[in-house]
């Protein structure tokens, strides 16, 4: 399901016109300065008609734009994709156009017509025809214009962002429709609805034309650390409403309940029990009376034996696979896990659900127009216990039965139900859910090198993560790649004494690491008076934030508790004279505090974070930089060390 929708959230389309159009070099001028090159024109214009089985939406994507400085890399690469059964491309082409006034035209044969890249997917119908046109001196323009037809309109909408990467000149949306026929639209900025009505007018052939339009535009910010162009206007139409050949009304799912409804008719042929589920299922959960350990021993099996790997043609980036087939073949994507997992469920008795969501990065997406290809990315189970529903993704490597991945915490997510069914919230788990403990102890020689033990251990979904990179890192690779740069130390050797094992297991159970460590340099300076600081072996618990005024969020990764804490026993008679300030930071989206302690034989010092959100505002941002700020140089504070006199 994943490989095919995200080739649907961005509409590639369609223009009345045929003949060629290049915006004029003019435009430049109308784009505020900055970046390598400017947008001319970007323009997308949907039209909808009718067409042998039913509705269809031609459209096209017309972009213009001239390079300012010399880059390879700012223009030239033009990818139309397309899947056959709902989508062609009817036309590709671009010109060169030269500060000389030469120009060289590409059409579709220059074109090449490959798989896109999707990770994890066997194999799919998805295509891309890839043009590439070489732009190197600055002043040249590059005209752009590839039109598409889109066959099954109830899939997904059509969406122009009025931002670039460049400074843009006029960005505009043009949608075409005939009349009696109802186009929906919403505008947004990132996840927040905006106020944005088209002009509408009629067009001498009878058809309803809305437009959007805006230029000239400022490059889109791109920050560290940020969600993808979330300050940049968006809007979003789809075909809602349309008259079929004998001129009855027919409408596409209307709201999320009714998208429930229709999604379920995609996915409820194959989703009964039949005879090797019921026996695998059986075999599973013999001695189990408990409906809570039948579900987490059958979410196991699906989660370890069942591989993840997406076979995706036509209405298959929708439509789970048999479950004896995922049974047999021992590999399936997530709606084929999810499916396979209600089906050994049903054949001992437990009810439960499958439903969608849009696996995240940090910021979870609000639902839109009921589309399944703008909405959703990620299909899960939904195990109804006597004790409650409890949300399970089998896809998930290595996360216990109960446990959700950070990408599906707070996701809108919509059951598929037969009557349909109304949206729902993942839960969010609480930092404390998720830690990352490291306990180091340190004796310190009066030549100022150490040795000592690291205990490290991590819960939720802090142990899920490290299991999952050691399942996908080689035995013979893992302590190099995985292990050392999760202990995160500086200039410490270190030999690993034991590690927990990768494979998950069905209880959800902590990761734990301990290793010998030898610190050639603990302290600094010579003679009576020494330097030791907590930065010099633990690294710094937040990297330092970037400077300036924020306009994004800057996200701050999945809600969790990191606690350092580092005992340095010294040498027989070295004691620290006075301990630096403890600090503590208590923001709304995280709370830090650090402290110095005396101990009978040295000193300890303690940390930690707790991050309780999972992006920092950017109304927040200048007030917790400058306290973090405040943390790190406590990190960096040197704590000053004597040897009492002989």
């Amino acid at each position: 399901m994943r490989g095919l929708l995200l080739w649907l959230l961005v509409a590639l389309g369609a223009c009345a016109q045929k003949e060629w159009i290049g915006a004029p070099t003019s435009a430049a001028s109308r784009a505020p300065r900055g970046g390598d090159a400017v947008v001319l024109l970007n323009e997308l214009t949907v039209t909808f008609s009718a067409g042998e089985a039913g509705p269809i939406a031609e459209a096209t994507q017309r972009q213009s734009a001239q390079l300012r400085q010399p880059n390879d890399r700012a223009l030239g690469s033009i990818d139309a994709r397309y899947s056959p059964q709902f989508s062609t491309v009817l036309s590709l082409r671009a010109r060169v156009r030269t500060p000389d006034g030469k120009s060289v035209t590409f059409g579709r044969a220059s074109a090449i017509d490959v798989h896109p890249e999707q990770a994890g997917v066997l194999y799919s119908d998805a295509r891309v025809l890839h043009l590439t046109a070489p732009v190197r001196t600055p002043g040249t323009v590059l005209d752009e214009e590839v039109i598409t037809r889109y066959l099954e309109p109830r899939l997904h909408g059509f969406t122009q962002r009025f931002g670039h990467r460049f400074p843009s000149a006029e960005t505009r949306l043009v949608v075409r429709a005939p009349a009696g026929w109802r186009v929906e639209h919403l505008a947004r900025v990132g996840n927040q609805r905006i106020e944005w009505a088209p002009v509408t007018t009629t067009t001498t052939d009878g058809m309803s034309e809305m437009v959007w339009e805006r230029g000239p535009l400022p490059a889109a910010l791109s920050e560290p650390g940020a969600p993808p162009l979330p300050d940049v206007p968006s809007v979003t139409v789809r075909l809602a409403a349309w008259l079929d050949d004998r001129g009855a009304r027919v409408e596409a799912p209307r709201d999320a309940r009714a998208l429930s409804s229709w999604l379920d008719t995609l996915v409820r042929p194959v989703s009964g029990a039949v005879t090797e589920t019921d026996r695998l299922a059986r075999s599973l959960v013999e001695g189990l009376t408990d409906d809570t350990a039948r579900a987490r021993r059958l979410y196991s099996w699906v989660r370890d034996h069942v591989q993840y790997c997406a076979i995706e043609i036509g209405y298959g980036g929708f439509r789970p696979h048999p479950p004896r087939d995922v049974i047999e073949l021992r590999y399936g994507d997530c709606k084929d896990k999810a499916t396979l997992l209600r089906a050994l469920l049903a054949s001992v008795g437990v009810p439960s659900r499958l439903a969608v969501l849009y696996a995240h990065d940090g910021v979870p997406r609000v639902f839109g127009l009921p589309t399944p290809g703008d909405n959703f990315n990620h299909a899960i189970t939904l195990v109804d216990l006597p004790s409650g529903t409890v949300i399970a993704d089998p896809t998930s490597r290595c996360a216990p039965f109960g446990e959700l991945p950070p990408s599906d915490q707070d996701a809108e997510l919509l059951p598929l139900e037969r009557d349909g069914a109304d949206l729902m919230r993942a839960p969010a788990a609480p930092p404390e859910a998720s830690t990352l403990v490291s306990d180091l102890r340190l004796r310190v020689s009066p030549d100022g090198t150490a040795e000592g033990e690291l205990t490290q251990t991590a819960t939720g979904s802090s142990a899920t993560a490290v299991r999952t990179q050691l399942l996908m890192t080689s035995s013979g690779a893992r302590e190099r790649e995985v292990i050392q740069p999760w202990l995160a130390l500086r200039g410490v050797k270190v030999r690993l004494a034991s590690v927990s094992a990768a494979e998950p297991a069905e209880l959800a159970e902590p990761f734990v690491a301990r290793a010998q460590l030898t610190v050639p340099a603990a302290l600094e300076g010579s003679g009576a008076s020494r330097i030791v600081r907590a930065s010099d072996v633990l690294g710094r618990i937040l990297p330092s934030l970037p400077s300036g005024t924020r306009h994004a969020p800057l996200l701050l990764g999945p809600r969790m508790t990191r606690v350092r804490r580092v005992h340095f026993s010294l040498p027989s008679g070295w004691r620290a004279s006075t301990l630096p300030p403890a600090i503590a930071i208590d923001a709304r989206a995280l709370h830090v505090d650090s402290a110095w302690s005396q101990s009978p034989d040295g000193v300890d010092f303690e940390e930690r974070l707790t991050v309780r959100q999972r992006s920092l505002p950017p109304a927040e941002f200048a007030e917790a930089r400058s306290q973090l700020d405040a943390l790190l140089a406590a990190e960096d504070r040197p704590l000053v060390i004597h040897a009492s006199a002989p």
